[in-house]
């Protein structure tokens, strides 16, 4: 395996890491909501509210968010025999893997499909292979 896919696989990894840390702390939904109390009738409070996703949808975005981590793996994997079995058929499983993460990008990107979309590129460009016209790249 090349210098330039394991870093994009490892790329891809780390940022799906720091997705499913992201859904715990980054606020991704914003709120506001007026309050009145019984102690001061007639005041009323303007709050800003700010939910994370794992607080509006729960545990399970992290189960989805963990989906991208085991393609990268899976991926890693086939590339990993493709290159020590010079298998075009690994080389295929990892191209599909990631053409199937990116299907799953375009029908998710309104909701997580933007945390994942990084991951899904440079799992593209780790299993792209080189331009015939490229001279060949050095390990």
């Amino acid at each position: 395996m090349t210098r330039r896919m394991r870093r994009l696989l490892f790329g891809a990894f780390i940022w799906g890491l720091l997705a499913i840390g992201a859904a715990f702390v980054l606020p991704v939904y914003d709120g506001e909501a007026l309050t009145s109390t019984s102690t001061h009738p007639g005041v009323i409070r303007h709050l800003t509210l700010t939910q994370t996703l794992v607080g509006v949808n729960g545990l399970g975005v992290v189960e989805l968010l963990a989906v991208p981590l085991l393609v990268v793996l899976l991926v890693a994997v086939a590339l990993d025999i493709r290159e020590r079995r010079r298998s075009d058929v690994a080389h295929c499983v990892a191209v599909v893997l990631a053409t199937l993460l990116a299907f799953g990008n375009v029908l998710a990107l309104f909701t997580i499909g933007i945390f994942v979309l990084p991951i899904t590129a440079m799992l593209i460009m780790a299993v792209r292979r080189p331009s015939a016209r490229l001279a060949p790249a050095r390990r």
